[in-house]
């Protein structure tokens, strides 16, 4: 009963479902035991994983929880929202590899079923850098996409 109520004070907060919720919280309190134990924070992120990282890192600040690092390749949110402004000085670095290159089809069967978007933060700090690959080929003939761009980022950091 008290994990139910804790799910539901902070379903708010992350405007989910309350399973998704529950998983943010193990995941924030999972993060919050390597930090006291002195491990270094670092959070990647595709996709709706890609606003889910932003609100990790955004929970993460309001705990005063320093994070190295965010990675981030192509972030969508749920239903065309999301969110993509840090609003905490926590996080070190910020990398953000999206792509707006034309929607081709609808989900499982496109090569491009959504595009991302740059992020950007309230405050001076944390240093973003926004990597837009609008335009930019994978390889000959085939524009970077959705489902490639991870491979790219990767393979061209």
């Amino acid at each position: 009963m008290k994990i139910q109520k804790k799910i539901f004070i902070r379903q708010e907060f992350f405007t989910t479902s309350s399973v998704v919720s529950y998983l943010y919280l193990c995941i924030i309190d999972y993060l919050g035991k390597g930090h006291k134990a002195g491990r270094q924070i670092v959070i990647y992120g595709h996709s709706r994983g890609g606003a889910a990282a932003v609100r990790i890192a955004n929970k993460l600040g309001d705990m005063n929880i320093h994070v190295a690092e965010v990675t981030l390749y192509d972030p969508v949110g749920m239903y065309g929202g999301g969110d993509f402004v840090f609003t905490h000085a926590n996080v070190m670095k910020v990398t953000n590899y999206y792509q707006r290159n034309p929607i081709d089809r609808f989900l499982f069967w496109a090569d491009n079923p959504f595009v991302g978007s740059p992020v950007s933060a309230k405050f001076q700090w944390p240093v973003i850098n926004n990597v837009d690959l609008t335009g930019k080929y994978f390889k000959s003939g085939k524009l970077m996409n959705h489902l490639n761009i991870t491979t790219y980022a990767i393979q061209h950091p």
